[in-house]
């Protein structure tokens, strides 16, 4: 089965969010490390390409990821 050009972008987006979480997890959470910083930079990209295309994209990443705070 072949991927359409929309799924294939939400998949790039995926991979890139899946890649600065382990390099958030690798450096402690530390969001000024070299990597965090480039994989974080990665993400963004491949959001705004995503998002030229793709308008709903960035809120459904929002709410598919989003952590809810408990009262």
């Amino acid at each position: 089965m072949e991927l359409s050009d929309w799924q294939e972008r939400r998949l790039v987006v995926l991979r890139c969010y899946q890649n600065y979480v382990r390099a958030l997890y690798a450096y402690r959470l530390d969001p000024d490390a070299e990597e965090v910083r480039e994989r974080r930079e990665e993400l963004a990209r491949a959001i705004e390409t995503a998002c030229s295309r793709d308008p709903n994209l960035l809120s459904d990443f929002r709410r598919a990821f989003a952590t809810h705070h408990r009262a």
